[in-house]
């Protein structure tokens, strides 16, 4: 798989997003979706698109954990940057 070798590349994200659709892998197609945004530094949306994969059926145990851990790491992440902008001059 691409994305491990390459796990900083959007464009396989992309890429990986489509393929898991195509398949009705749909909380694969939105984890990797939530790489993507995570890559742009759109980190809201890609807590959506996680949450959106947890809420999705069909993922597996595997895939499952996947999603939560990434989710933790990005709101652990976002939190950090609230807070980091708070105490930013206006």
């Amino acid at each position: 798989q691409q994305t491990v070798a390459h796990p900083q590349d959007i464009v396989l994200w992309q890429d990986q997003a489509r393929a898991e659709a195509a398949l009705g892998a749909f909380a694969a197609q939105h984890r990797a979706t939530a790489e993507a945004y995570a890559l742009q530094g759109k980190t809201e949306a890609a807590i959506e698109q996680l949450h959106i994969a947890q809420r999705t059926p069909g993922a597996d145990y595997f895939e499952a954990s996947i999603i939560n851990a990434r989710l933790r790491a990005l709101e652990q992440a976002h939190a950090q940057q609230v807070q980091i902008d708070k105490t930013l001059p206006q």
